[in-house]
């Protein structure tokens, strides 16, 4: 446990001296993440049943959607947004304190 949380916390620290240090915008910072997410989940819907359903026009990439699972994406998104804002003008600490009171 000791260990995980001295790993997090150099990688908070990471983090913010990454973002921090550029001088690129919010939103293209938050695009240049949204892409190495996308590349991950598209590696694994590519290499599951579904995505061979969806190759073979079985099945579409929504189906089974719910309003539920809408509300849910929409929540993520302004989260990750909202903890993007946070970074961006606070500093690791407030990001933390964010994150649990999220929660």
């Amino acid at each position: 446990v000791v260990s995980a949380a001295v790993v997090s916390a150099l990688a908070g620290v990471y983090f913010e001296k990454i973002l921090k240090g550029a001088k690129v915008g919010l939103w293209t910072r938050n695009l240049q993440l949204a892409t190495y997410s996308v590349a991950v989940g598209y590696v694994k819907l590519a290499l599951s049943q579904t995505g061979a359903d969806i190759r073979a026009r079985r099945s579409t990439f929504f189906h089974g959607y719910t309003r539920m699972t809408w509300a849910c994406i929409a929540s993520n998104a302004f989260g990750g947004l909202l903890v993007g804002m946070v970074i961006r003008y606070a500093d690791a600490v407030m990001k933390d304190v964010a994150l649990g009171c999220s929660i």
